[in-house]
């Protein structure tokens, strides 16, 4: 059997179809751009959004970017399936003119049909089929095939990508750190790059050893170049309820009841929330004080070591003292009060003195400090009670 000979459409029938088909491809490319680009400005939206709330998790970032490249590649594929793999025949623009034109539409799928050789019977004169295709190019010619096209979900797509791109565009220009921070989290989820918070505060330790059963305050300071400065803040602990504290003069005092148990502190202010690990501890006392006494040399004695367990120490003119004192704990700093104050010697939880005249000795006042920041819980005080005789 043999194939039916082609007919060729009219060139303005042609012509028609061709108008359609570029600004279908207008359309889908405008689509295409709006919508894969807005895509990405999107997903970093979300981002620069999330990083106001808190500091986004790796997990959660790397969804937002996986989101926008995923909808970048959905638009780019949709594109080139339509324009580059599989792209429309004139059968297929005659559809979309059909679902525009229904008094025509039928007509003119028909004439295209009857112009494909491969769909066309063999019996069907090739001059009928001529005149009737004619006869509909001629009347098609009445009608704007571009009007098939509809501009709705362009113009959408449009709209949606350019209020993204002004509100990027506008948080670059507005804060530009906080916009490059954001860009960068986005660009590599998985990596530690700090949030930018618009709240900047002095340093603060992430963990805080306070007496135990003890009130203790926490001051709160805003940085001189914070960008925002608000005027409260707030504090959490981990399983009671918030309070809060008044910003004065760049500071917040908060005073918190005595711990008896590890918690988790939340501070916030503003965009910035921070977290101090608060370890109740009880506080280095003495467990024991000794003295090593030289007596005056005309008594010819030997040194003498004491337990020091009262306040009074009695001594004969002439005696020097050395005294050593061992804490609970390793110490980090210890103090002999009598003017002037003088830093003593440290080794683990030990501090000694020089030997002390002690006749120029009133009150021996010993204070210390431990590797925990803690300061002891009194002065330790030893009177120097002068007598004539041993």
């Amino acid at each position: 059997m043999s194939i039916p000979a082609a007919i060729s459409l009219p060139i303005a029938l042609t012509r028609q179809f061709d108008l359609l088909e570029r600004r279908l491809w207008r359309m889908d490319a405008l689509v295409a751009a709006t919508g894969a680009i807005g895509a990405l400005l999107l997903s970093y939206t979300l981002v620069f959004a999330s990083d106001r709330l808190g500091n986004t998790p790796h997990s959660l970032r790397l969804l937002f970017t996986l989101a926008g490249w995923a909808g970048f590649l959905i638009f780019a594929f949709r594109y080139a399936n339509r324009w580059v793999w599989r792209r429309r025949s004139v059968r297929g623009l005659a559809v979309i003119v059909q679902k525009r034109y229904h008094r025509l539409g039928d007509r003119l799928l028909g004439i295209v049909e009857l112009a494909d050789p491969t769909g066309r019977p063999s019996n069907y004169s090739p001059e009928l089929c001529a005149a009737a295709i004619a006869q509909v190019a001629t009347e098609a010619s009445t009608f704007d095939f571009q009007q098939a096209a509809t501009e709705r979900q362009p113009r959408r797509y449009l709209l949606a990508f350019l209020l993204l791109a002004a509100l990027v565009t506008l948080l670059a220009l507005a804060t530009p750190e906080a916009a490059w921070n954001a860009l960068l989290r986005w660009a590599w989820p998985m990596s530690d790059v700090d949030r930018y918070t618009f709240v900047t505060i002095e340093p603060l330790p992430d963990h805080l050893v306070v007496a135990q059963g003890e009130p203790f305050d926490i001051t709160l300071g805003l940085a001189p170049h914070s960008y925002w400065r608000p005027r409260a803040a707030r504090s959490r602990f981990e399983d009671l309820p918030a309070s809060s504290a008044p910003i004065l003069n760049g500071i917040a005092t908060f005073h918190f009841p005595g711990q008896t148990q590890p918690r988790l502190l939340w501070l916030s202010i503003g965009d910035l929330t921070r977290s101090i690990r608060i370890e109740p501890a009880v506080r280095p006392d003495l467990r024991e004080l000794r003295a090593r006494i030289i007596l005056p040399p005309y008594l010819q004695y030997p040194p003498q070591d004491l337990r020091i367990e009262a306040g009074t120490l009695p001594f004969l003119p002439g005696t020097c003292a050395t005294f050593t004192g061992e804490a609970v704990r390793n110490l980090a700093s210890a103090t002999l009060q009598s003017p002037p104050p003088t830093l003593l010697p440290v080794s683990g939880p030990r501090f000694t003195t020089a030997p002390l005249l002690l006749e120029l000795e009133r009150d021996i006042t010993f204070s210390w400090r431990d590797t925990l920041g803690l300061a002891a819980p009194a002065p330790q005080t030893i009177h120097a009670d002068r007598e004539e005789c041993l």
